[in-house]
């Protein structure tokens, strides 16, 4: 710990002056060099467990939930989040909040006038009714995406077909 606190006071400088300012962390991806860079980095991020490649067509509803911290590690989060950015950059996939441990019948409801359910789960390994509000999408939803974002072991607790 004493290791990744000494690192973060010694990076903190740089993200300050080039990340933590909106405006300056947006102007830095205008640059289009940097924004291949950074997309380049996000899709090597991601891992295809199982299933089909997602393509942005039909009718999309993503659902997602509010990221917050959960360890003392995370000093705390952007306020930013995946729902704001997909409703304001893809305003034709239709976005609703995930609950974090519930069951919302309302959103299950909902997934019949969707063709493609993209999820994003956070923490569903341990959140047990996230899981199975996912699983219980899964079943009914004609395609359904899981991309797991805090960590992977998400995998162990949904029956997905597709998986990220």
């Amino acid at each position: 710990v004493n290791r990744i606190l000494k690192y973060k006071a010694k990076v903190r400088p740089i993200i300050e002056q080039n990340f933590l300012n909106n405006e300056k962390a947006l102007d830095y991806f205008k640059d289009s060099k940097n924004k291949e860079l950074a997309q380049d980095i996000v899709d090597k991020s991601l891992t295809l467990i199982k299933g089909e490649r997602f393509l942005l067509k039909d009718k999309i509803l993503l659902l997602a939930t509010i990221p917050y911290a959960t360890t003392i590690a995370e000093d705390k989060l952007d306020s930013r989040n995946i729902i704001d950015v997909v409703s304001s950059e893809i305003p034709e996939i239709t976005c609703m909040k995930l609950p974090m441990n519930q069951i919302d019948e309302d959103i299950i409801k909902a997934v019949d006038e969707y063709d493609t359910v993209f999820i994003c789960s956070y923490n569903a390994n341990i959140n047990k009714n996230q899981a199975k509000m996912i699983n219980l999408i899964n079943a009914k939803a004609k395609q359904t995406y899981v991309l797991s974002t805090r960590n992977p072991y998400d995998i162990l607790a949904l029956d997905v077909r597709i998986l990220f």
